[in-house]
């Protein structure tokens, strides 16, 4: 049995209210005035404007040190393996030159099932691999936040979908997956970036190089890593390229692979429309503890050939960048004031939902279950200074749910499958609420 005790999450929203230091008193977010904005394409439901301004003002948020406390290997569509390494795949250096090539990508379904690989992440995975683990299971009990790296990374960007729901003193987070969109669609060019480089400068981890062994597209292996941010205890969850050197079970082996065509700027030599990529590269680095990038740059006017790499530490990132921000006679660029923006997100949104589930244990109101509760999340671009939330209908709700026990639907107007109800709490597999549950009641007992 695992000896923690896990504090009591229904004390406050959580403990940093009592270190807010805010000199002013200010309006508790159950007393905020909620603004309506633009209704969604498909309900009237309004949406309520929370402010950041209900966070603490923190000009630097401190972060802790990473650490992976699970793994998964996804081998298939829908198919995981749990805390091994299968799909876990070394780094091996070669030198500039040779063309990259789109691998053949073979998998059931055909090319119909590529935008497959690109779905978004989700938590049930997480929690699985946690649960089956004794790091993961230790930080379950501490974590206040669980989602996968991606919706963190658009809260840093002040943009993006996310479907919250709420249980056992826990947020979880996934992206919103607009339906009849192609969201996950993968571009040639993208093709390249993403599987040719990834395939040519690295092979299965415990296997010799052989084209026998080069995954099929769907096999790729993701870490789990705990992590605090301001205070708020984290789970996030995220894709890992390949590792250098020894896999040592911690994000210092993990290393990132990215390749763009070769551009006139100066160093990295990245193209114009490329060097926003180094932004979003260094977060997701940044975020998993991730020390360094592989960086490839091709020739496109010779089939793709590799002309430079480069090794990118991560910290050395915000530098690079802002060399060309200053010879731009633009403003420097700080990471810290996006990470505030993330951490202030996750500080409202929970000390909102929080109330309203309070409210509902306190004054239980007919055919209405805190488990049922799902909000739409939604950002809107950094100036808003804030986010817009909603609960979803039952409706809503009930094809939210459809669509992600069925992710090979085709959206062309047929009919989906009814729910099973008793699967389900919030946005999770209830089976493994079930089996948190009896991990926070072990913990006490």
């Amino acid at each position: 049995m695992i000896s923690h005790t896990r504090q009591s999450r229904k004390s406050v929203a959580f403990s940093l209210k009592a270190s807010r230091n805010l000199q002013t008193q200010q309006p508790t977010l159950a007393q905020t005035h909620s603004e309506s904005c633009s209704s969604d394409a498909s309900t009237d439901a309004e949406y309520h404007f929370l402010s950041h301004d209900y966070a603490p003002r923190l000009a630097h948020v401190r972060m802790g040190t990473p650490r992976q406390v699970a793994c998964y290997s996804r081998t298939g569509t829908n198919h995981f393996i749990y805390n091994e390494n299968s799909s876990l795949r070394r780094f091996v250096p070669l030198t500039s030159g040779g063309e990259v090539r789109i691998p053949a990508i073979k998998f059931n379904g055909g090319q119909s099932k590529l935008p497959e690989i690109h779905r978004p992440k989700r938590v049930d995975q997480l929690l699985q691999a946690c649960l089956e683990s004794e790091k993961g299971r230790i930080a379950l009990l501490k974590t206040d936040v669980v989602l996968p790296r991606n919706v963190l990374v658009k809260m840093i960007h002040g943009v993006g979908k996310f479907n919250v729901s709420y249980a056992n003193g826990r947020l979880f987070f996934e992206e919103h997956e607009d339906e009849g969109k192609k969201l996950f669609q993968v571009t040639k060019l993208g093709m390249l970036a993403k599987y040719g480089f990834q395939f040519k400068y690295s092979y299965p981890y415990y296997y010799p190089k052989s084209r026998l062994n080069i995954p099929n597209g769907l096999n790729d292996w993701s870490a789990v890593i705990e992590r605090s941010i301001g205070g708020l205890n984290i789970l996030m969850s995220g894709e890992v390229d390949c590792v250098k050197g020894a896999y040592s079970s911690n994000p210092d082996c993990y290393l990132d692979l990215h390749s763009r065509p070769f551009g006139s700027s100066s160093f990295p030599h990245l193209g114009k429309n490329h060097w926003k990529d180094l932004k979003d590269w260094f977060f997701r680095m940044y975020l998993m503890g991730i020390p360094e990038l592989f960086l490839g740059l091709r020739n496109t006017g010779n089939n793709n050939t590799v002309v430079q790499t480069h090794f990118l530490h991560t910290e050395d990132i915000p530098n690079i960048v802002n060399s060309l921000e200053k010879y731009m006679n633009r403003p420097p660029w700080d990471p810290q004031d996006a990470v505030v923006r993330a951490f202030q997100t996750l500080y409202v949104l929970r000390d909102w939902v929080q109330e309203t589930v309070d409210s509902l244990e306190a004054m239980p109101q007919k055919g209405k279950k805190k488990e049922d509760f799902v909000w739409r999340v939604e950002m809107r671009g950094k100036r808003e200074n804030g986010l817009y939330v909603r609960e979803l209908s039952k409706g809503e709700n009930e094809r939210l749910w459809c669509v992600k026990e069925n992710p090979s639907w085709k959206r062309d107007g047929e009919a989906l499958p009814l729910p099973d109800w008793k699967k389900k709490y919030g946005i999770v597999n209830r089976a493994l609420i079930r089996k948190l549950r009896a991990l926070d009641l072990g913990s006490m007992s």
